[in-house]
This record gives C-alpha cells, sequence and structure tokens, in this order.
C-alpha cells in the first residue's frame, strides 16, 4: 500500500489515512490522517473526499474550516456518498458554522435518503413536522418515518409514536405507538424512556401487552 500511496493512487491514500486516522498497524496521527484524505481527494476518490470532509468540518489534523468542509462534502456527495450528502444537509440546515440553506439542505437529505442514508429520512420527516422549507405534512413526515423504522432507526420510532399517539398524519393508534416506543428503546436515549414511561401510565396491561407482541415482531422483520 505505502508504494502505491508513493505513486498517488488514491484508493492507497484513502486506506494510509484510515490507518493514521484510527491507528491501525501504525501510530495514530491526525495531521497525517488528514493530509493523505486531501491528496486522496484531489485524486477524485470520494471516500477520501469525505475523510478530509470530517477533518476540516471538526479540526481534527488540519485547521477547522467549515466552508472547505462543505465544498468536499460536496464533491463526495456528488460522487453518490450517503454520509456526505447527509453531513451536506445537516450543515446548509443547521447555519451554525456556514450560511443556512434550506432548499440545498433538502435536496442533499433527498440524495442521501436515496443512496440510504436513513437519518436523512428521519430528518426530512422533522422538517415536514414543522413546516420548515417544505410544506407542514404530517402524512409525509410519517412516510418518512415509517420508512426509516423499516430500516431499524430508532429515532424514527420515536418520531412516528408521537405522531400515532396525536394522530397527526396517521390514525391516533396507541398500541401502535407503544410497540414503536419499545422499538426506538433499543437506544437508550432517555427521551425514549421517558416517552414510553409517560404512555405506559395510561395503558392497561392488555394494550401493553399488544403492543409488546408487535414491537417483537418489528425487531424479529429486521433479522
Amino acid at each position: 500500500m505505502g508504494k502505491a500511496a508513493e505513486q498517488d493512487d488514491p484508493v492507497a491514500l484513502r486506506w494510509l489515512g484510515i490507518a493514521f486516522d484510527e491507528g491501525l498497524g501504525v501510530e495514530k496521527d491526525p495531521a497525517e490522517a488528514a493530509r493523505l484524505y486531501l491528496k486522496a481527494a484531489e485524486e477524485g476518490d470520494r471516500e477520501g473526499a469525505f475523510g478530509i470532509g470530517l477533518a476540516l468540518q471538526f479540526g481534527t489534523g488540519i485547521e477547522r474550516d467549515p466552508v472547505e468542509a462543505l465544498e468536499w462534502y460536496e464533491a463526495a456527495a456528488d460522487a453518490g456518498h450517503a454520509r456526505a450528502s447527509f453531513n451536506l444537509a445537516a450543515m446548509l440546515s443547521e447555519g451554525a458554522s456556514v450560511p443556512r440553506d434550506i432548499v440545498r439542505a433538502i435536496e442533499a437529505y433527498k440524495r442521501a435518503a436515496e443512496a440510504g442514508e436513513m437519518r436523512a429520512l428521519v430528518n426530512l420527516g422533522n422538517l415536514h413536522v414543522r413546516g420548515d422549507g417544505v410544506p407542514r405534512d404530517d402524512a409525509e413526515a410519517a412516510r418518512c418515518f415509517a420508512q426509516a423504522v423499516e430500516s431499524g432507526d430508532a429515532r424514527a420510532a420515536y418520531h412516528l409514536a408521537l405522531l400515532h399517539i396525536h394522530g397527526r398524519g396517521v390514525a391516533m393508534d396507541l398500541v401502535e405507538a407503544r410497540s414503536l416506543l419499545l422499538f426506538a428503546r433499543r437506544d437508550p436515549h432517555p427521551t425514549f424512556r421517558d416517552a414510553l414511561d409517560d404512555l405506559d401510565r395510561v395503558l392497561d396491561e392488555a394494550t401493553k401487552s399488544e403492543a409488546a407482541a408487535r414491537a417483537r415482531d418489528r425487531l424479529g422483520a429486521l433479522h
């Protein structure tokens, strides 16, 4: 790999960057990792572009530069990198370190979702719940959340449960809501646990049992 990297082979450069980034067989060296990611990216490697984007976004081994990070994420996203599309969308949606551009963010979220990044579907769903950059549409939000749940996303299950509790965009269904919160509980986030505890206070044992059975079926379908 070292000889290939010396010849500026982008894949070799990227893997050597990963080795220095994670300390795989070499001493961990974030600066060297960033240098190698950048070289790989400049040779057209989308993983290298994503790697240098991360380094620049968080200032890991290189001076922090969110604007340049955004440019590399966009390059990787244009080459079909799902996580780069998601990070690009998140930066543009949050508008904390770069100017907010919700239109570009939504486009990037959609690309990320199409490439299999379920976090993008969850964020798109929440934009529809709020009517942020898209029409407020609880039914479309529910569709986004449900698709992400099918892939096992706990956060999507939590948000879809809330819609079922309040009957927004979907039928009010406390059995389904509890089954989704049980599904979400695989992630130990306190918000998910608290929502389940609050719902359990108003449900009888038969309803809880039905929801638990439905949650087991949903978990079984993932395997």
